[in-house]
């Protein structure tokens, strides 16, 4: 009886850690976390922790297979009963119960806060491998109630990009709504998810149920509209002066604020991986916040440039063939130069906790380029709402797939580094978005 009241009270005690953890690593990716804080936010002190957990590393890795067990759990009480209804009204249902479940689990908070962290998630965050079981799940139940005629490949890659679109939705809502206008807790920002998510996902879910095959629908070029000239983006004057010394230190900056989060970046981590005195930096960005406005700037500009390039010669090619050439090309240029995708995976989900992204207006500028600049050339007719959720779900997919390539690559089972991910990357993104692109071309169309 004594031993068993000890359990009991050591129980309670872990139970109580993972209680103060809870609140610390839904607030801090695991790097920011310290064993410190979260005695703190329990009030005890410390060494219990390396009592009942030995490391932090050993905490982290409890709280989030039990949080992610509950979440996986929860999604799997939700599908019982889908099968009865069509496609449209179970994918509403679950998007309904998914949604009201998600604003309140700490599960994907957490795994947006840490999926930037690419050496610390390749080593001890086991989120992404119990995701992969818990997608094989949900697959393995859908091919028994539904018994979809599309391929299996289809149906996983579906599933893949419904988790991770899901994921960005929830755990870095601050982020996303603040691109869209909204409030990330407000009623609106919820129905824009869940009308995002119905755009997107419910024409291929359709697909994979009917087993239809794709249909190209000729050239884009008889919409008429050709080649255009490159417009200014409206950055340069941020930052193009040329010094020598002010390049090689936003060499440096950019390869830091790649791979951490703007919170836990330094002035000194940047002067040590430039090979110079961090004091030099203050003389020509007196403030980190500058200094990564100039780097995030330098990089949206760079982006856009490229973007540009992309388009030419896709106006006369076949849609089919347009989308899947244009999706290549990116890839390709982001996969060789993905920091811009690298720093704002790195710092997406800190809005969630309170911090302002410094610069953010350029990425909400940027995007606002690239949408003007994709309707401008190819849907001069499409609803401005359609392409911008169009084009939000695109950025968020290939920021992902490219800025934290180890929790997507992980999930799909694959080498991050491998042809064999970046072609999946490839693949997936023309299976989700080539089924809306004729209501794009074609608005009023489908309808008739």
């Amino acid at each position: 009886m004594t031993h068993s009241k000890g359990e009991a009270r050591g129980e309670a005690t872990r139970q109580k850690i993972l209680a103060a953890a809870d609140k610390v690593f839904s607030q801090h990716p695991f790097g920011a976390a310290s064993v410190r804080k979260i005695a703190q936010e329990g009030g005890f002190e410390h060494p219990l922790i390396q009592y009942h957990f030995k490391t932090k590393a050993r905490l982290f890795e409890e709280y989030i297979t039990r949080l992610n067990e509950e979440f996986i759990s929860a999604v799997l009480s939700m599908l019982p009963g889908l099968e009865k209804v069509s496609p449209a009204e179970g994918l509403s249902l679950f998007l309904d119960r998914i949604l009201e479940h998600g604003f309140q689990s700490s599960f994907m908070k957490v795994m947006m806060l840490n999926v930037g962290g690419m050496n610390f998630l390749d080593k001890s965050l086991p989120g992404a491998e119990n995701m992969r079981k818990a997608l094989q799940k949900v697959a393995g139940f859908f091919k028994e109630a539904y018994s979809p005629k599309g391929t299996g490949q289809e149906l996983y890659m579906w599933m893949f990009a419904f988790a991770l679109v899901l994921n960005n939705f929830l755990g870095a809502r601050h982020f996303h709504a603040k691109t869209e206008d909204l409030n990330p807790e407000s009623d609106e920002y919820r129905k824009w998810v869940k009308e995002a998510m119905m755009f997107l996902f419910l024409p291929p879910l359709q697909r994979v149920m009917k087993g239809t095959q794709v249909q190209d629908f000729g050239p884009i070029a008889p919409r008429g509209y050709g080649k255009k000239k490159k417009k200014p983006s409206g950055l340069d004057g941020h930052l193009r002066k040329g010094e020598a010394t002010r390049l090689k230190i936003l060499d440096a900056a950019r390869e830091v604020f790649s791979t951490n989060p703007y919170s836990t970046a330094s002035i000194r981590m940047i002067g040590k991986k430039g090979g110079f005195d961090f004091t030099l930096i203050h003389h020509y960005f007196p403030t980190k916040k500058e200094l990564f406005e100039a780097v995030g700037v330098d990089l949206l500009e760079r982006s856009l440039d490229v973007n540009q390039d992309i388009m030419e010669g896709l106006e006369t090619m076949p849609a089919l063939a347009a989308l899947t050439e244009a999706f290549g090309r990116i890839l390709s240029n982001s996969f060789a130069n993905p920091a811009a995708e690298m720093v704002l995976m790195q710092n997406m989900a800190q809005m969630d906790r309170g911090e302002e992204i410094p610069g953010f207006e350029f990425v909400m500028f940027y995007h606002k380029c690239v949408m003007d600049m994709i309707q401008e050339r190819f849907f001069p007719d499409a609803p401005p709402k359609v392409i911008q959720m169009w084009l939000h779900c695109l950025v968020t997919i290939t920021y992902s797939c490219v800025g934290s390539p180890a929790y997507p690559a992980r999930i799909a089972g694959m080498d991050p580094k491998s042809k064999e991910y970046r072609q999946w990357v490839k693949d997936t993104l023309v299976f989700l978005f080539f089924p809306t692109l004729y209501d794009m071309l074609f608005p009023g169309e489908a309808k008739k």
